[in-house]
């Protein structure tokens, strides 16, 4: 007969076949009674199941030690908040044992905890605050975690392995350590800070593993906030960053991540992410809002028919080298996209950037870059508002070219920059008149002659000494 639990009043039981293992008026501390000492609610198992409680005190050399030890009995399925915040130093769990409920065992003395291979649900808060506890196992079975399971304990794995579909609650293994590899199988959930805080060496996160983010789509933690991690991290493919900040704050000696070439909202996935090297196919891929926003990037290589989110490298200041592929469309609308906004800042003498003739750019795609030349291949026909704004004079480009084919310049697109090679300018072609926004190469300090198609449009749009011609 399985063993089951049930509330009951005293005139309800029987203290003939009933254990008493808590009672409500004395903050459900566990305890041997007999019904007629109660007079509260109580909990209690069905049948008894005899011993299932030690508590005894050994005092060596003057030193008072309290081993109190809880065994669930044979048969029992599961286990609720009853043994929580109790004292005990050890419980032993039988095969069969499916769920361990939420509070099970919270804020105890345990050291180590060996959790039966039938067990398929971990609840919230199980051993949470155990902070003693230093081994535990998580069986292959097992499909849920809850929030905090095994926060705030002192647990160090040597490796430890997420089975195949199981959700991960927020915080469930905060502050933990791996010594050796995480491995987070296939179609793992994880929720808010998992494993914020942990220590880690080698990641191995599986194929279609999501986050869980029920604010989606606001951007909120992710698993690894604030871990240490040391070793390398693989992610597999279709994985669903689900919009939170995955890596945000994490720190290490760990420098390159690799992931699969299919990956959904990637919104701030590596967002102040501190690796150098991300290793993925770069092609027909959408990089999303702050996907990589402030990260250690180094070097970027942009595949072909990619769309790059707002903000997507905004304040990547150690990035050297960049490569743009064929048709890159960059993302306007928002008042600021700033896809680039600060890029290779920590770069000595910036970096130079070419641009594809079949690149779509946005307003201020590349503000504030430090760009030392900038190389615009013939078939782009407009640079929009903002787009190479320096933040201050005299600008980093030192050199430009465009081609005849840019037929729009937005306001203020090369403000701030002085581009002192440029002394004469020619836009657009004959036929073809072009619009130049205000300001646009205002500051460029030895720009002399300007030469534009008969029906351009300008407005204060280059330096006051400087003589327009049309052809």
């Amino acid at each position: 007969m399985p063993i089951t639990y049930s509330y009951g009043k005293i005139g309800q039981v029987s203290g003939d076949d009933l254990l008493i293992i808590s009672d409500e008026s004395n903050g459900h501390r566990t305890s041997s009674v007999t019904v007629d000492e109660l007079g509260q609610y109580i909990k209690v198992f069905t049948p008894d199941p005899g011993g299932a409680i030690t508590d005894t005190v050994s005092i060596i050399g003057g030193n008072a030690t309290r081993t109190k030890v809880v065994t669930i009995p044979d048969g029992a399925t599961s286990v609720d908040y009853t043994f929580g915040t109790d004292g005990f130093t050890a419980i032993n769990l039988p095969d069969g044992l499916i769920t361990i409920g939420n509070d099970a065992f919270k804020q105890n003395l345990l050291t180590s905890v060996t959790i039966p291979s039938t067990v398929t649900t971990i609840g919230s808060l199980a051993f949470y605050g155990n902070t003693l506890l230093t081994t535990v196992n998580i069986p292959s079975g097992v499909t849920s975690i809850g929030s905090n399971a095994f926060a705030f304990t002192n647990l160090t794995f040597t490796d430890l392995v997420i089975p195949n579909s199981c959700s991960v609650g927020n915080n469930a293994f905060q502050e933990v350590e791996v010594t050796g590899t995480l491995t987070i199988n296939d179609n793992a959930v994880l929720g808010r800070e998992s494993f914020e805080g942990g220590t880690f060496n080698n990641i191995v996160i599986g194929d279609n593993v999501s986050g869980d983010n029920p604010n989606f789509p606001s951007q909120v933690d992710g698993p690894f906030e604030n871990a240490t991690i040391n070793g390398t991290i693989t992610i597999g493919d279709n994985i669903n960053f689900n919009t939170m900040y995955w890596f945000r704050f994490a720190t290490g000696t760990a420098t390159a991540v690799s992931f699969g070439p299919n990956f959904s909202n990637s919104d701030a996935a590596f967002f102040r992410a501190p690796f150098a090297s991300y290793t993925f196919t770069p092609n027909g891929v959408t990089l999303g809002t702050s996907m990589f926003e402030q990260s250690g990037i180094t070097s970027l290589n942009v595949g072909d028919n990619v769309t790059i989110g707002t903000q997507a490298f905004d304040r990547c200041g150690n990035i050297a080298s960049l490569t743009l592929g064929n048709n890159v469309t960059m993302v306007g609308g928002a008042s600021a996209p700033d896809q680039f906004n600060r890029m290779a800042e920590n770069v000595p003498g910036g970096i130079p950037v070419t641009i594809p003739g079949t690149t779509t750019l946005a307003v201020g795609s590349f503000r504030f870059a430090n760009i030392s030349s900038l190389t615009i291949q013939s078939g782009l026909t407009e640079i929009p508002d903002y787009c190479f704004v320096a933040l201050n004079t005299p600008g980093s480009i030192t050199s430009v070219s465009i081609p005849s084919t840019v037929l729009t310049f937005g306001d203020f697109c090369f403000i701030n920059q002085e581009l002192p090679g440029l002394t004469t300018l020619t836009l657009g072609s004959a036929g073809n008149p072009v619009t130049v926004g205000t300001n646009a190469f205002f500051s460029a300090v030895n720009l002399t002659t300007v030469n534009l198609p008969i029906g351009s449009t300008t407005n204060s749009s280059f330096p006051s000494g400087a003589t327009i011609n049309f052809y």
